[in-house]
């Protein structure tokens, strides 16, 4: 909470200073962890503007394979590992049962760390059982929580041009920041992991209704933000417009007469499947990712 809240602060500072970009629309982008920071952060802007003088032109949030609702979400997982439509079973039917009866064990956790107050040590205790019960069953396998199509080899996508990018003395001096960036960082991992397993699903419905559009995408052969248990929980959403999203038709997603993806939408809200991708789409599908956000941005939707 208080990142998000440096986060709503860093925005409209910039705008303040730099008053020519103030009335640009603005958009917020994000994948994996971001399926929390970034509905979250356009909540705060939203809210901030009601009271601020000054008003940020919030046009739109989009977030690629990320996790919103892990009370949701972690539901698919054993689903995912055995029967995820995209690839073949990565476990057995036997380890597949034993990761579906745990199943119910990993949500009461999540659901106590999403009570009001609750203890840090909570949401600690889900995210480590529901690691624990469904997702190395998975990894024990050998494959890639990030592309089930991939042996694991090492785990991690290769940041080697993204480090040398961030870290080249003439980006840091354009930017202004005179730090060492890191893909990883153990240290903020640790402070962040009690923040995992919490919703931010809550952040998305004021969005919807105030007409600022939300994209839903995930790549259909990550494992770990997997497509199901992100289509799961955008048809769970409550709002006015959920009747119109859940009545919705799943359509094919063309991108120049090719089929890209499977897609849903209603009233500003829409989920799409991302054929051959894994978590990160952009890198595993640039051509059609650069269409979706190409027509997201100028249109709205895709």
């Amino acid at each position: 909470s208080h990142a998000l809240g440096l986060s709503g602060i860093f925005v409209r500072e910039f705008m303040r200073k730099f008053a020519q970009f103030r009335e640009n629309q603005f958009f917020i982008f994000g994948e994996s962890y971001g399926g929390h920071y970034v509905p979250s952060t356009a909540h705060r802007i939203f809210e901030n503007n009601k009271a601020s003088d000054l008003k940020i032109n919030l046009a739109g949030v989009a977030v690629g394979n990320g996790l919103t609702d892990p009370y949701i979400q972690y539901s698919y997982y054993a689903r995912m590992a055995f029967n995820s439509t995209t690839v073949p079973a990565r476990v057995s039917k036997k380890t597949f049962k034993k990761m579906a009866k745990k199943t119910p064990s990993c949500l009461s956790e999540i659901e106590k760390c999403n009570h009001p107050n609750h203890p840090k040590k909570d949401c600690l205790k889900a995210l480590n059982q529901c690691n624990k019960d469904l997702v190395v069953p998975y990894t024990s396998t050998g494959y890639n929580v990030y592309d089930m199509r991939r042996k694991c080899k090492g785990c991690t996508n290769n940041f080697t041009n993204v480090e040398k990018f961030l870290n080249s003395k003439r980006v840091q001096n354009i930017l202004g920041v005179h730090k060492k960036w890191q893909s990883c960082n153990k240290g903020v991992y640790k402070d962040m992991s009690a923040d995992f397993t919490r919703s931010y699903a809550w952040t998305v419905p004021a969005l919807l209704e105030a007409g600022i559009p939300v994209l839903i995408y995930a790549g259909d052969c990550d494992y770990i933000c997997n497509w199901m248990g992100n289509k799961a929980w955008t048809l769970a959403l409550k709002w006015s417009g959920q009747d119109d999203f859940q009545a919705a038709q799943d359509t094919p997603w063309m991108v120049q007469d090719e089929q890209a993806g499977i897609m849903r939408s209603a009233n500003g809200f829409t989920f799409l499947q991302f054929f051959q991708a894994g978590h990160m789409v952009p890198k595993d599908q640039p051509e059609f990712s650069q269409a979706m956000f190409n027509s997201f941005i100028l249109n709205g939707d895709i």
